[in-house]
């Protein structure tokens, strides 16, 4: 934010927004800072939660492994993993996420069932979500949706350069006050606020649209 590579959105969400300004609260502290505001948190029901899935047909009826209903950490795996019966290979790794454990609040979840006893709730996520629907807060851009063709080639740029710093950066292997004001000046160069007024533009052109089509 220092660095100037994020939008002060404080008038934005005081004026624009302000139920939303309302409903956050305290936890405005989360993204502020010196006094502003460059994010906006979300307020969810559960914070990150790390879970394993099994296949129990595979795992408790093939290869007689127990599964736990808890597992108490990814160390009671060990033995499993020292005598073949779960195999760590490069595709898991591959996949492993790592963004999910930087982000705060995630919920990591599934409906599948560790195990033949402990089954899930089919419709836990209905009793979750229930009041969204009926209560939630609702951005005025909902249904906007970008289109990147007019600046695509910009964008393909964009994104390469955020490739070269993205792992490091995610990390910690890198310091982001070194690296951030190398990001913006060589995304900068590549044309990212060409592609910030096409953003605008378009945003402009849907809200008006979207004001004639209600009869606003």
């Amino acid at each position: 934010a220092k660095a100037g590579l994020y939008y002060d959105l404080t008038d934005l969400i005081r004026t624009e927004t302000p139920a939303l300004f309302e409903s956050i609260g305290k936890y405005w502290d989360c993204t502020t800072v010196d006094g502003r505001i460059y994010g906006v948190p979300v307020l969810k029901d559960m914070g990150t939660e790390e879970l394993a899935r099994f296949n129990a047909d595979y795992f408790e009826g093939e290869k007689g492994m127990e599964i736990p209903e808890r597992l108490p950490g990814l160390k009671a795996l060990e033995p499993y993993l020292k005598d073949g019966t779960v195999l760590q290979t490069q595709t898991g790794s591959d996949r492993y996420y790592v963004r999910l454990y930087q982000t705060g609040s995630v919920v990591n979840a599934s409906v599948q069932s560790v195990s033949r006893e402990l089954l899930s709730d089919r419709d836990q996520w209905d009793a979750v979500f229930e009041e969204y629907e009926t209560d939630g807060i609702y951005s005025r851009t909902e249904g906007f949706s970008y289109d990147i063709t007019r600046k695509e080639d910009i964008i393909t740029a964009l994104q390469a350069i955020y490739s070269d710093y993205a792992a490091e950066l995610r990390t910690g292997t890198s310091d982001p006050d070194v690296v951030a004001p190398v990001i913006k000046k060589r995304m900068e160069a590549a044309g990212i606020n060409e592609v910030l007024d096409d953003i605008q533009d378009q945003l402009n052109e849907w809200f008006h649209d979207s004001r004639i089509g209600a009869g606003r």
